[in-house]
């Protein structure tokens, strides 16, 4: 299954000079095989994680979902700004088959 990476500047209190991490979402295995699969929701299925070791969500093995990010994101520090997004047609590691960048706000 492909999964999404956002490149974030997690703007944590805690590791002020922290400004990159990769948050990333990874879809649970494929519910069908050989056809399209129906609706995938990234805030109800899959698991989350950031690449950056800031938080305990940190790595794949994390398995946090998207309000455990977010939670994890929020220690008083300034909102997260998005850098770009990229979906992954495979598993990583490996070069995002499309990036799109995106402004901070």
């Amino acid at each position: 299954m492909p999964n999404v990476r956002f490149e974030i500047n997690p703007n944590l209190s805690a590791h002020p000079g922290g400004n990159y991490s990769g948050l990333v979402w990874v879809p649970d295995a494929a519910p069908v095989t050989n056809r399209w699969s129906g609706y995938i929701d990234a805030a109800t299925s899959g698991y989350w994680y950031l690449t950056g070791g800031e938080t305990s969500c940190n790595g794949p093995v994390a398995h946090c979902s998207l309000a455990q990010v977010k939670a994890s994101l929020n220690d008083g520090g300034a909102v997260p700004t998005i850098y770009s997004a990229a979906r992954r047609a495979g598993p990583l590691p490996g070069p995002p088959s499309r990036v799109f960048g995106l402004s901070s706000r």
